[in-house]
C-alpha cells in the first residue's frame, strides 16, 4: 500500500473542520487533541489546527509536517467504522482534525502512537453511538452542513445579517 498524502487526504474547507467539529467526538493524549466524524469516503482524510500558542512559524510548520507524516505513516491502521450486515450495510472511515498544544517535539513513532490510540478511542466513541441509532446509521455525515452567509457587495453600507441583507448600523434609511 502506497503511503501517501494527497489532496484527496486532507481536510480543506472551514465547512469540512465545522462538520468535525460538530460531530463532538473529541479525545486528547499529550499535545495533541483529535476530533473525529465518520465518513462514507473509502480512505480517512487529515485537518490539522496549530495555533500561534505552539510557538512562531517554524515551530508550527515542523509540528504540522510530524503529524502528516505520523498520518501518512498510519492511514492504512486507522479504523472504519460499519453498520450493518456485511452484504448490505454501509461503511467508511473518519475525517480528523488534530489540533497540536505546546510541546517539545518527540520521536515520529510517538506521534503516530499517539494518532493511533486517539482514533480508536474516538472510533469506540462512534461504534456506540451507530450501535444505538441503526436505522439512521450517520445522521451527521447525511445533514447539510451549515449554509454560507451572503457576502456584502462592496462598498455600498450594506452588509450580511441573519438570513437577508441589512443596513449597517447608523446608516440613513
Amino acid at each position: 500500500m502506497p503511503l501517501t498524502f494527497r489532496p484527496r487526504h486532507r481536510l480543506t474547507h472551514v465547512r469540512e473542520f465545522q462538520a468535525v467539529y460538530g460531530a463532538r467526538c473529541r479525545k486528547s493524549a499529550g499535545p495533541l487533541t483529535v476530533f473525529a466524524r465518520p465518513t462514507d469516503r473509502d480512505e480517512p482524510r487529515l485537518g490539522l489546527s496549530v495555533g500561534k500558542r505552539v510557538g512562531k512559524a517554524h515551530v508550527r510548520v515542523a509540528a504540522k509536517r510530524a503529524v502528516r507524516e505520523a498520518f501518512r505513516h498510519t492511514q492504512h491502521d486507522l479504523p472504519a467504522w460499519a453498520v450493518g450486515d456485511a452484504g448490505g450495510g454501509r461503511t467508511g472511515r473518519y475525517d480528523l482534525v488534530v489540533q497540536v498544544r505546546a510541546h517539545e517535539p518527540l520521536p515520529a513513532t510517538e506521534y503516530q502512537r499517539l494518532l493511533l490510540e486517539l482514533a480508536h478511542a474516538c472510533h469506540e466513541v462512534w461504534a456506540k453511538r451507530l450501535a444505538k441509532s441503526p436505522a439512521d446509521p450517520l445522521p451527521i455525515a447525511q445533514s447539510p452542513l451549515p449554509a454560507k452567509r451572503p457576502r456584502s457587495s462592496g462598498g455600498n453600507g450594506q452588509r450580511a445579517l441573519g438570513n437577508g441583507w441589512e443596513r449597517a448600523k447608523g446608516d440613513a434609511p
